[in-house]
């Protein structure tokens, strides 16, 4: 996940830092792709190169472009996690 995680650089990192996570999860990810109605396939055991000790896993996306997708997932996590804050504490 490490295109969405805030604290890599943005060599590696592919949205805007005020989007990027911290320790964005596979699970996440998973959870955006379907809340948002996207095609996709886990790939469990893939690596990022610039992070290749993390056993992060991939999602490969299909029929949306790939900047639009990981703004949206990007966003849409944000929005998971808030309102996991929120259950929590209310």
């Amino acid at each position: 996940m490490a295109y969405f995680d805030s604290e890599l650089s943005r060599k590696v990192r592919r949205v805007a830092k005020n989007l990027a996570l911290k320790n964005p999860t596979l699970a996440e990810v998973k959870s955006a792709c379907d809340e948002l109605g996207y095609k996709y396939a886990l790939l469990e055991s893939a690596k990022h190169p610039a992070v290749w000790w993390k056993d992060e896993g991939a999602v490969e996306i299909v029929g949306v472009p790939k900047k639009k997708a990981l703004l949206e997932i990007a966003k849409s996590i944000r929005s998971l996690r808030e309102k996991t804050k929120v259950e929590k504490t209310g």
